[in-house]
């Protein structure tokens, strides 16, 4: 599995101005996994990164249109 860089997935989180819940309950998952994924206590898939990633580009640009 590929080693992701989890200090990135708070930082994108958090500018796009995202709770733990809110992505969690946008990719079927619970809190504790968002959570657990972000502190490296969990290891998330490759499908599941990818799945962040597409949620956090899509809900960047719509919060830098905010700005």
């Amino acid at each position: 599995m590929t080693k992701f860089n989890l200090e990135y997935l708070k930082e994108r989180r958090l500018k796009c101005r995202m709770s733990q819940q809110y992505v969690a309950d946008h990719l079927g998952v619970s809190q504790t996994s968002v959570n657990f994924w972000e502190s490296g206590k969990s290891k998330m898939t490759s499908k599941r990164w990818h799945d962040l990633m597409d949620l956090y580009s899509n809900e960047f640009i719509l919060t830098e249109d905010e700005d």
